[in-house]
């Protein structure tokens, strides 16, 4: 029989002290893939879309969601902060006639076509005296639809029947363009608008277009008085006084915000004496 081999201490305590990392790794780890992977003993490396283990803070794909992300939020919050701020400069928010003009303003009163019914709301909640009007057609291409009268006090002559759109338009023109126009040029506040009419069955001068007043969708503005009496005429003032030339281009440039179409003086000889405003679909400014 032989005799047990001697194994220094030392080297039983370094085989302990060894003994946690070498034995995991020896029994656990190998032996349990040995059990679990068969034939190689070696588990298969895990199927990780783009290798996303390996991905760092600094991976493009990273940065670029990071980006993209950041700018969402940036859109989405400048969004409701003008939604809350500046609603006017935004097409898909009600239109309101009290509020400021704004980017929008203009395509909001002529996307008013299509509900004659809500723009006569509109005009109500605004307190616009008038009356609708009952449909007509005089000849081809001619007439009104879902048009409406002004009845206020401040039409000379009295009564201009126009589409709904439009009616709503010259009141966002009066409250937000004339009325403060006249304050900062002419220190006084506005009492009548002269005009020399809405409908007109014919065409454009020189033209076979159909006009927008063979629908009742514009206006000629001669004058505007003020509580002065005195009318400042587009006729006589447009090269006037520099406070009424002033006034008058003002109130020109500010149409330009709410109507499609805005023609003066400075167009040809057929506007010396007016101002043209329609709500046509595109933006001509004159």
């Amino acid at each position: 029989m032989s005799s047990p081999i001697a194994v220094p201490r030392s080297a039983l305590h370094g085989a302990r002290s060894r003994r946690p990392q070498g034995f995991a790794t020896a029994l656990g780890f190998n032996f349990v893939a040995a059990i679990s992977y068969p034939g190689t003993g070696t588990p298969p490396a895990p199927l990780l879309p783009h290798n996303r283990a390996s991905r760092t803070p600094g991976d493009p794909d990273l940065r670029a969601l990071l980006f993209l992300s950041l700018l969402a939020l940036a859109v989405w919050g400048l969004v409701r902060y003008l939604e809350r701020t500046r609603p006017q400069d935004l097409p898909w928010t009600p239109l309101d006639l009290a509020a400021p003009l704004g980017r929008a303003t203009a395509w909001k009163l002529a996307s008013l076509e299509g509900d004659p019914a809500w723009c006569r709301r509109l005009l109500t909640l605004d307190g616009v005296k008038f009356e609708a009007v009952p449909d007509r057609t005089t000849a081809p291409g001619c007439g009104w639809q879902g048009a409406v009268k002004l009845t206020g006090s401040e039409w000379s002559p009295r009564g201009p029947v126009l589409t709904c759109p439009m009616a709503a338009a010259v009141t966002v023109w009066q409250r937000h363009v004339v009325r403060p126009a006249a304050r900062k040029h002419l220190a006084s506040n506005l009492t009548r608008i002269d005009h020399y009419g809405t409908y007109s069955c014919r065409t454009v001068a020189g033209s076979a277009r159909q006009s927008q007043h063979a629908t009742s969708n514009a206006i000629d503005i001669a004058a505007i008085r003020t509580v002065r009496g005195e009318p400042i005429s587009v006729l006589r003032d447009w090269n006037g006084t520099p406070e009424r030339a002033a006034f008058l281009r003002d109130i020109h440039d500010g149409a330009c915000r709410v109507f499609g179409t805005v023609l003066g003086p400075d167009y040809n000889r057929a506007h010396r004496d007016h101002l043209h405003f329609d709500l046509a679909n595109w933006n001509f400014c004159r």
